[in-house]
């Protein structure tokens, strides 16, 4: 593998301390910088790093807090942590907690890229010897997983669009990934410093939606007792995200059209246009063009917001990537609820495969998080999987077609299983009360 392919995310509040990192490197390596941990764990969430060196002293959030959001984003990413000689104990209580190793400032070059060397060698090595999936995980930004050819076409398209200042219309049903999607086209724009704003348009009244986006002055309405900044003001020199952009009100599409166009916003009860520098990238999982036709949605904004449009995949359209998916979202669970390494039996998988996903890869992503938590074993079989997922698909013939009681009854144990027998959790888990779970406990001669 080309080092060039290897990517360094080096986070210090001290920019010689970066500059010196990037110089010692960026010949072998690319390198990019982060001045503070909040910045660090966003560009860890939209792009694939294969290095973290962390100082360990910084304002705010430090680099043990790093190294442990590093850990949760992606546990094979090795953290080098930066430290002063004084603080050599916190170090070394960094590594007991899973820092690769550690290095003391002032450098020596030779050392830090000796360290570097070894950090990655060793992530090749583990990688190429495990036998699940991961090895093969593709993707140039971050939590977006995929090998298939039309995830492909959507990473060029991320690619080609992310250094412009168009608006970017994304489609695709519930569940696709939208989001992720206009995130990392804002993380490798050049306003990635900048603030991502992601507003949910679909679950606001019209005029909340306008108060939100353009803001208000004190008086504009009922209930105004004082001014607001809006949202397109707070998102000045970044991006804005207008997610369930079908659904707003006819007169709101004018309204929003006008800032598009003039780039700047009136706020509610206001005449002052308070000019903004904002790119746009909207969502729908409507078909707009024929909302246009039926009068439903503005024309003008249509090709005002579709300056390039993105169409996100089904899942059932994508299933050579659902064995990526399912590594990913195993390791990420196993991590988080800390019940160990979680790999899936090819006879679980190929019950994932067969099914039909109308929920997308969210669908995808809760059923492996249920069966990491009620999993007992190390590797996941068949009867671990949901009962909707697993009797899918399923004739009247076979032997696992059974009554909704015996179902209902068999999921009621293992959850109780799963949670230890904690009645609280189980009924939250279920979606019921903890009289109905008494009462079906009863039923069942559950004990």
């Amino acid at each position: 593998m080309s080092r060039r392919l290897f990517r360094i995310l080096a986070v210090d509040d001290d920019e010689s301390i970066l500059s010196v990192i990037k110089h010692v490197l960026k010949a072998e390596y690319t390198v990019e910088t982060a001045r503070d941990g909040e910045m660090a764990v966003r560009r860890l969430k939209c792009s694939p790093f294969s290095l973290v060196l962390a100082d360990l002293k910084m304002p705010g959030m430090d680099g043990i807090e790093i190294l442990r959001r590093t850990q949760e984003i992606d546990p094979r990413i090795p953290v080098i942590i930066i430290t002063g000689f004084g603080s050599v104990e916190s170090a070394v209580e960094c590594i007991k907690i899973g820092a690769f190793d550690y290095i003391t400032k002032p450098f020596n070059i030779k050392e830090l890229r000796m360290l570097v060397h070894k950090a990655l060698h060793d992530k090749v090595t583990e990688e190429s010897e495990t036998t699940s999936f991961g090895s093969e995980i593709a993707t140039r930004f971050g939590n977006i997983i995929g090998t298939s050819p039309r995830m492909r076409e959507v990473f060029n398209l991320i690619e080609k669009v992310a250094n412009s200042t168009c608006s970017v219309l994304i489609n695709g049903a519930s569940g696709t990934g939208k989001e992720l999607v206009a995130r990392a086209i804002h993380e490798n724009s050049p306003r990635k410093e900048n603030i991502f704003l992601p507003v949910a348009c679909g679950a606001l009244s019209r005029y909340i939606l306008e108060s939100e986006l353009f803001g208000h002055v004190k008086g504009a309405f009922t209930g105004a007792v004082g001014s607001k900044t809006g949202l397109f003001k707070a998102a000045d020199k970044g991006t804005i995200f207008l997610d369930e952009i079908g659904e707003i009100h006819p007169s709101s599409q004018a309204s929003l059209l006008r800032v598009l166009q003039e780039g700047e916003v009136k706020p509610l009860g206001s005449e002052k246009a308070i000019p903004v520098d904002v790119r746009t990238v909207a969502a729908t999982n409507r078909d707009l063009e024929k909302e246009v036709l039926r009068g439903r949605f503005r024309k003008d904004l249509y090709y005002r917001l579709r300056v390039l449009s993105i169409s996100l995949p089904d899942l059932q359209e994508r299933k050579e990537d659902i064995p990526l998916l399912t590594d990913h979202f195993l390791r990420k669970y196993s991590q988080e609820m800390r019940r160990g390494a979680k790999r899936i039996s090819k006879a679980a998988l190929d019950v994932l495969l067969k099914y039909h996903w109308p929920g997308n890869v969210r669908q995808l992503e809760h059923c492996i998080e249920q069966t990491v938590l009620l999993t007992r074993g190390e590797v996941i079989q068949p009867r671990d999987l949901p009962a909707d997922i697993r009797m899918s698909g399923k004739n009247h013939h076979s032997d696992e077609f059974r009554t909704l009681e015996s179902v209902e009854k068999e999921h009621i144990v293992k959850v109780l299983e799963g949670t230890e027998n904690n009645k609280s959790l189980t009924s939250k888990i279920l979606g019921i009360d903890r009289n109905t779970l008494y009462r079906k406990l009863r039923k069942y001669c559950i004990r």
